[in-house]
């Protein structure tokens, strides 16, 4: 999985974080986005290939 250029719940501009849009997302690293959001990935220890990725605080999130 790539860093996405923008927030994927709003759309908002990638602002900073550990990692840099468009390469490869590492494990537990967090980006950031315009909107408050941050993103952030790790694999499923249950199951081997599955990742549980973790997006909070979209301040344009309405819940729908």
């Amino acid at each position: 999985m790539k860093v996405p250029e923008k927030c994927l719940i709003c759309g908002s501009d990638w602002s900073g974080g550990h990692q840099v849009p468009l390469k490869p997302m590492k494990e537990e690293l967090r980006v950031f986005y315009d909107c408050g959001c941050s993103m952030s990935y790790r694999k499923n220890k249950n199951n081997e290939g599955a990742y549980n990725i973790y997006i909070k605080n979209c301040s344009n999130d309405k819940g729908e």
